[in-house]
């Protein structure tokens, strides 16, 4: 692309650079006019009205304990509510890769979790919810439950009875919001005492059940 003037622009591809360095250059000079000369070449700060700063990230990991920290935080991209700096310690690498990711149009997905260690439990677990049937004249039960999607709750279907209705129900997604339950499924070939006739006074096979919430969940990282 060298020669192309003006340098050729897309705004279709966005562009991640991740650099892992001590801050230090051994050959070649500073790598900081290099960022520049990509800058310039993706028209990203030309114009104020449009700097495109949103084609270009830049993240920089610290590596060793004598790292160069002020070359390296020149190197990073600088945007608001983002951090594009890291010290690269590998317990917490994990972590530092959970920071960069933008979640927004993933937190609905079923099964995804912050498994690094100072993530909390509801982050490390945020499919668990809490079911709770309230049987008039017979006191509550309550049974745990896995967020499937933002709609469903997958739990056994042991926890309820034929007589039971979706109006006693309601569920507890962590430890700000509820829902009621619109309706109930259970598996259709679920039969606790359907082999009692042949000795088995309890069958738990197909013992799989759907709970339909009333409003859609709201995603987050601690709810999904």
């Amino acid at each position: 692309m060298r020669g192309l003037k003006p340098p050729p622009v897309t705004n279709t591809t966005r562009h991640v650079i991740i650099i892992m360095s001590d801050g230090r250059a051994n050959m070649g000079g500073s790598p900081v006019p290099v960022i520049h000369q990509i800058r310039e070449l993706l028209s990203i700060g030309r114009d104020l009205r449009n700097n495109r700063e949103e084609f270009l990230d830049v993240y920089t990991f610290a590596v060793g304990p004598e790292a160069l920290t002020g070359t390296l935080n020149a190197l990073a991209s600088h945007k608001a509510g983002e951090q594009h700096v890291f010290k690269l310690e590998l317990p917490k690498l994990q972590e530092a890769f959970h920071r960069m990711i933008d979640e927004s149009s993933t937190l609905h997905l079923c099964g995804v979790s912050q498994e690094f260690p100072s993530a909390g439990e509801r982050e490390r677990n945020p499919w668990e919810v809490s079911v709770t049937i309230t049987r008039p004249g017979r006191g509550q039960e309550r049974c745990q439950g896995s967020l499937v999607s933002p709609y469903f709750v997958l739990t056994a279907a042991h926890c309820f009875g034929l007589e039971d209705s979706a109006a006693w129900m309601g569920v507890d997604i962590g430890p700000k919001q509820r829902r009621g339950v619109s309706a109930l499924y259970l598996h259709p070939k679920y039969d606790l005492g359907g082999r009692r006739a042949r000795g088995v006074p309890e069958f738990y096979d197909y013992d799989v059940a759907l709970v339909q919430l009333d409003r859609a969940v709201r995603s987050s990282v601690t709810e999904r």
